[in-house]
């Protein structure tokens, strides 16, 4: 087996540990002379700084409590906006930190700060202790997503023929990896086949842009039910998890599950530009959902199509 597909099946197997993986991405990147993997893999390893783009994982939503003589009670907001504000949890903590903090027994929670608290205790009128809880599910989510990056890339150099002797590569291998970006911003990450030169295949890993350059396509998004459309998104990234077999097919695949990530975070423009990212491959995902009934994601396509 070669290491590419040592580091795939490492990739699918959830009984080893995310920062064993990463380490092992790293070996292939350093051996393969790329130089922007080993950025975003030191950054997970490492933790990220507090003025570092996070990934949309790393960014989740607690569940506020308060504590009374009956327990802690979950908060009700008077408004969304507020509630995702106050839940909202950015994790920076290295991957090995967010693997001990799963296998931990008991909740997870953080507290406010004193001015936090205070703030708190004016818009709910109570004196009392407030808490954060957070789902392990939510931390678990972070893992698996690293996992689908890594296997992801090296699916992409699966594709273009760089495989790897023990734990050496041909130049010709290097070369062809170095025709790879991989560019990590605003949290996003596609991968693709973006075209050939030669005969060969040059793959392609870049970014969502988080601005919207089709203004027809945020003015509709910003008319529609948000609610209703991310569950069209739902309902769409099941559909590609079911059918997607191809490497070049997994950029329709994350730019769907960047939409629908930031569909449920109130974020229009950014599932706008996660749409607007498909590219050629606009017409199929837009005929995938007229197949199997999906009317406001068709409206959003459709838009971008110009049609």
């Amino acid at each position: 087996m070669s290491i590419v597909d040592d580091l795939q099946t490492y990739a699918s197997d959830h009984e080893l540990s995310a920062a064993s993986l990463l380490r092992k991405a790293l070996i292939v990147a350093s051996k393969l002379g790329i130089e922007d993997v080993p950025d975003w893999i030191n950054k997970e390893l490492s933790g990220y700084g507090r003025g570092d783009v996070l990934p949309a994982s790393r960014i989740i939503f607690g569940r506020v409590k308060a504590r009374s003589v009956h327990g802690w009670l979950t908060v009700g907001f008077p408004t969304t906006d507020l509630q995702s504000m106050v839940s909202k949890r950015e994790v920076h903590e290295p991957v090995a930190q967010i693997e001990k903090l799963i296998s931990r027994e008991g909740s997870l929670a953080y507290g406010f700060s004193p001015e936090q608290s205070r703030i708190l205790e004016d818009a709910f009128r109570m004196e009392t202790e407030f808490i954060c809880f957070l789902e392990k599910s939510d931390l678990s989510a972070i893992l698996d997503d690293i996992r689908n990056r890594v296997l992801r890339w090296a699916i992409a150099l699966d594709k273009v023929g760089v495989h790897g002797s023990g734990l050496s590569f041909t130049s010709h291998e290097k070369q062809k990896a170095a025709d790879m970006t991989f560019n990590v911003h605003n949290g996003s990450i596609v991968i693709g086949v973006a075209g050939s030169s030669g005969g060969q295949s040059h793959v392609s890993v870049s970014s969502n842009s988080s601005t919207v350059t089709n203004e027809r396509l945020r003015e509709y998004l910003n008319t529609i039910d948000l609610q209703k459309l991310t569950k069209e998104l739902e309902v769409l990234h099941k559909r590609l998890d079911e059918i997607t077999r191809k490497s070049e097919d997994y950029s329709v695949l994350d730019a769907v599950s960047c939409a629908e990530t930031a569909a449920k975070d109130g974020r229009p423009a950014d599932m706008a530009g996660a749409l607007a990212s498909l590219g050629e491959k606009t017409h199929w995902v837009f005929d995938l959902t007229k197949e199997i009934g999906l009317p406001l994601l068709a409206a959003a396509l459709k838009g971008i199509l110009g049609l």
